[in-house]
């Protein structure tokens, strides 16, 4: 077993020169992708820590958020939030750290990131479920995200879609939406998306699509927030 106080830096972020390639894209477009941003070694790490923890079902299938509106929002998955340096999590923990040490570094061109330290860690499984539709539709992240938001693949893969509205900025009918990029995420790609403090802070409409092939698909998401996301059961 994976023993991850051991791993060195470079067996978390093995092509770091890539963050700084991506941050451009991020911060202009609001969004961007790093393939093979972490390395196997902790990705096994995240697979065992995430299999120690209690995940709860979030299904907003069948109760959307935003139910009846254009902003109306459809999700299945598992789920586990916690605080970053929670005692559960300290892998999450170690990975984002070392990650705040890269993205700190481009504070030199873009001064807003100098404060940027993800506060709260999310693993989310989809499972691949012919029954049963794992999968979240066109959303914004959440508005109270600060800078810069992290989702880090570390199981399977799944299309991941961008848009920009045509007109309402809040209605996510087809009607509304452009596609404007796309991306297979694969385990260790590293998708940034840009939050509020950091460029024009414009949030970029995204959906995850169920997972391919015949593997589930397990995530970490770091993100810089005021709270920690609360239990399904306490929304």
């Amino acid at each position: 077993m994976i023993q991850p106080h051991t791993l060195l830096p470079h067996e978390i972020l093995p092509h770091t020169p890539e963050l700084e390639k991506a941050m451009p894209e991020a911060s202009d477009v609001g969004h961007s992708f790093v393939a093979n941003g972490i390395g196997s070694l902790a990705l096994e790490a995240m697979v065992h820590e995430a299999n120690s923890l209690s995940m709860e079902e979030g299904d907003h299938i069948a109760s959307p958020i935003y139910a009846g509106t254009k902003k109306e929002i459809r999700q299945l998955h598992d789920r586990s939030y916690h605080a970053i340096g929670d005692d559960e999590v300290p892998f999450a923990t170690k990975v984002t750290r070392q990650l705040a040490v890269h993205v700190r570094q481009l504070s030199r061109v873009y001064p807003e990131l100098k404060e940027w330290m993800a506060t709260e860690a999310g693993y989310q499984l989809y499972k691949n479920d012919p029954e049963h539709d794992y999968h979240i539709s066109r959303h914004r992240d959440r508005r109270n995200d600060h800078l810069l938001s992290a989702t880090i693949t570390v199981t399977g893969s799944a299309l991941v879609k961008m848009y920009e509205p045509i007109n309402d900025p809040d209605d996510y009918t087809d009607e509304n939406m452009c596609q404007i990029d796309e991306h297979i995420t694969l385990p260790g790609d590293i998708m940034f998306l840009r939050a509020p403090g950091l460029n024009t802070g414009v949030q970029t409409i995204h959906e995850v699509l169920p997972p391919r092939g015949n593997d589930d698909r397990l995530i970490l998401n770091l993100r810089m927030r005021d709270d920690i996301l609360p239990a399904p059961e306490e929304v």
